[in-house]
């Protein structure tokens, strides 16, 4: 992955050939309706962050008006960038305020499915498909009629292995939504302020007129 292919949310690769000889391969925009993204995560900044063998990383301002042609749901597994108000205080000074879910909202898509705080890693817990098990969990959940946020909320859930957050068996509690289908919008998460008998929080939703 790099910066024009996350730019262009989904492409088609082009090739000229003469005879025997060939081009070197050319991206070509074809933008995807659902985008997946695994990579790393900038809370202060909200960027997209590459790793080798990219570098690099891609902002909500470098979106832009790119990805309002085909793009209706984004699932970024990198951390914190859907984060918004820090509701469970996970950062500390001007991190807590950053609030960079606010602003990938502006670039789109009406669906970011992602985390507020530490992502699970692909292979998480040592399980080499721990984050593509959640993918599935959530089509399953979506193939029942569950909405989509929920879908998503307890898709992590059910994978994660214990309901704490700073734990890597447990940050999948750390998923969030922002669904920008109904009015106002709403940004959900799991609230480790109000924790049942059994210590799980609450999944709870935010209006965008409070956010």
């Amino acid at each position: 992955m790099n910066k024009d292919f996350l730019l262009s949310a989904g492409v088609v690769f082009l090739e000229a050939k003469v005879e025997a000889t060939k081009s070197k391969p050319h991206l070509l925009q074809n933008q995807a309706d659902w985008f997946y993204i695994s990579t790393h995560g900038s809370h202060d900044t909200g960027a997209i962050v590459f790793v080798k063998p990219n570098t690099g990383s891609v902002t909500p301002a470098d979106i832009g008006n790119k990805w309002k042609d085909d793009l209706e749901k984004v699932f970024v597994a990198g951390c914190s960038v859907l984060d918004i108000n820090d509701y469970n205080n996970n950062f500390g000074g001007k991190a807590h305020i950053a609030s960079p879910g606010k602003a990938w909202a502006q670039t789109g898509p009406t669906l970011f499915f992602g985390y507020n705080a530490t992502a699970p890693l692909d292979n998480n817990v040592g399980e080499p498909d721990f984050t593509a098990k959640i993918v599935t969990k959530y089509f399953l959940k979506r193939s029942q009629g569950i909405p989509e946020p929920k879908a998503w909320a307890e898709a992590n859930r059910d994978i994660a292995t214990n309901p704490n957050r700073k734990t890597t068996g447990g940050r999948p509690f750390n998923c969030s939504i922002i669904d920008l289908t109904v009015t106002p919008a709403r940004y959900w998460f799991w609230d480790f302020n109000n924790l049942d008998r059994n210590g799980v929080p609450t999944l709870t939703s935010v209006p965008s007129t409070n956010w």
